[in-house]
């Protein structure tokens, strides 16, 4: 999880700066300002290191004099993507996802969103167009928010970063409305708790020109469906092999990794895979991933520590209790 802001033009950097602190529970192990050279454009980061804890990967990161990138999230198919770059030609200079994703958007621009296996939020400024692109991953499980004014656009992981940019905070009427009818509806909506700040629409990337923001849907499920095995046995067997493939690729990082652990089958069934996949695959992931942490609830009907209790000694994880 890292923390991200920009906002155009680039003017008061002090309350930039300000800002760009308000997130900085998202990302505490690095910090950085990028200031645009005529002050068009502000980007900003906080980060959270997971892949290549160097300096190398320290954000806004700029690629040949051109594109500066401001990301949340993790490229899970990097490595592959990465490769497939350096067949081309392309020479990299860090080890982290980041520059990975910078390059395929030069390469590539909006079509290699379709190549990205991951979740992101991020934003990319083409020195040389003048244009902001942003984009959002397809379940929309990277926050991203902004708010335009005039000739004013900023946007941010969380809304309080917006806060410094807006004239006043104030409740938005519509998602009270909506509310009224749906308490979850407004999530699937632009619309957000504080009237001005507008919620950046998942599986879509938008481009930000000359004061306009267009946006386009890259993905829709409807359009990617599969084909499932008629016999049960094969069903069982596909969903295993892409259970398993779903986990290895999320366990490449370079620190440890953690797991939610409960009494249900998902969390139970994810570190026991985990397990399998350590013991017995060959791969380029974490191999410290034995630490599972379990919600406690004493005295209530929804405590669940008995049963993981008897999940982590089998599986070989050390968990931790909290309540």
């Amino acid at each position: 999880m890292c923390g991200i802001l920009g906002k155009i033009p680039g003017d008061n950097i002090e309350v930039f700066k300000a800002s760009l602190n308000l997130l900085q529970h998202r990302g505490p192990d690095g910090y950085g300002v990028w200031q645009g050279n005529e002050n068009e454009i502000l980007l900003g980061h906080r980060r959270l290191s997971i892949i290549d804890l160097s300096e190398n990967g320290k954000q806004p990161m700029v690629w040949n004099d051109r594109y500066v990138i401001t990301f949340n999230g993790e490229i899970y198919n990097y490595i592959e993507i990465k490769k497939e770059l350096e067949q081309k030609g392309l020479f990299f200079k860090t080890q982290s996802d980041t520059e990975v994703l910078l390059a395929l958007f030069a390469l590539e621009g909006s079509n290699g969103l379709q190549r990205l296996n991951g979740m992101w939020a991020f934003a990319i400024y083409d020195l040389q167009e003048k244009t902001l692109f942003l984009s959002r991953d397809r379940m929309g499980k990277k926050p991203l928010f902004y708010i335009q004014k005039g000739a004013m656009f900023a946007f941010a992981s969380e809304m309080k970063a917006l806060y410094p940019f807006l004239q006043h905070v104030e409740p938005n009427d519509a998602v009270i409305d909506i509310a009224k009818q749906n308490m979850f509806a407004y999530e699937a909506t632009e619309h957000c708790l504080i009237k001005g700040i507008k919620r950046f629409p998942a599986a879509s990337f938008g481009i930000y020109k000359n004061g306009q923001l267009r946006i386009n849907n890259y993905w829709q499920p409807i359009d990617h469906l599969i084909t499932v095995p008629k016999r049960y046995s094969d069903q069982v067997a596909m969903f295993r092999d892409l259970f398993i493939d779903a986990c290895k690729i999320r366990m490449r990082s370079d620190v440890r990794v953690g797991t939610a652990l409960s009494g249900g089958i998902d969390s139970s069934a994810t570190i026991s895979t985990m397990s399998y996949i350590s013991k017995n695959l060959p791969g380029e992931y974490s191999r410290d991933w034995q630490h599972a942490f379990v919600a406690s609830f004493p005295g209530s009907v929804l405590d669940e520590t008995a049963q993981a209790k008897q999940v982590a000694p089998n599986i070989g994880v050390v968990a931790t209790y909290l309540s």
